[in-house]
């Protein structure tokens, strides 16, 4: 998984580097850098900070880049990254997606949020039982197993209840799993 991550922030900055989001200040300046130098009027744009050490995206601007993307491969790169981040608002950040209208970005965050795990993640996966497409209902089902807590219980057994065999099977699943944890740990 962290290899994928990998790729999926060199990807995201592939993307930001390359020109293909078109804005007045060029992406891969540095959040430190902006604050620091002024634009410079005549070339419109601001000033890169060469000797900068700071990893090139920050969540800021990845963020922008989720949210402001037309292409779902650039948005997904982009839940990955931030999840990489490990800032602590992730997990709200990544939330939003789950309304994203293309089922791979909801997925993948999905995937983000359980790496995150946390009360903050169970609530925001609480989104994903509600999907309309069944394989997403599924992933956050399993997500939810994954994450743990007294939220993901509730939400596990709402989702018995799923129009969905598959999201049922799946939640049964992860109940049976979690309780096994819970007796080994006894």
């Amino acid at each position: 998984m962290m290899r994928r991550r990998g790729l999926a922030a060199l990807a995201v900055m592939t993307a930001l580097l390359s020109g293909c989001f078109q804005e007045e200040a060029p992406r891969h300046v540095a959040p430190a850098a902006l604050a620091a130098e002024p634009v410079d009027p005549q070339a419109g744009t601001q000033p890169v900070n060469e000797t900068n050490d700071e990893e090139p995206a920050s969540v800021p601007v990845l963020a922008a880049v989720l949210n402001d993307s037309a292409d779902p491969d650039t948005r997904r790169e982009a839940i990955y990254a931030i999840a990489d981040a490990g800032e602590t608002d992730d997990a709200a950040i990544i939330g939003h997606s789950l309304t994203d209208p293309d089922s791979g970005v909801r997925e993948a965050a999905i995937e983000a949020l359980t790496g995150i795990g946390g009360q903050s993640s169970a609530d925001w996966l609480s989104l994903g039982l509600g999907d309309p497409n069944p394989r997403v209902r599924q992933t956050a089902v399993e997500a939810l197993g994954e994450v743990g807590g007294d939220t993901a219980r509730f939400l596990l057994q709402q989702a018995l209840t799923d129009v969905d065999e598959g999201v049922r099977e799946a939640a049964q699943q992860m109940i049976e799993e979690q309780a096994s944890a819970q007796d080994e740990l006894r």
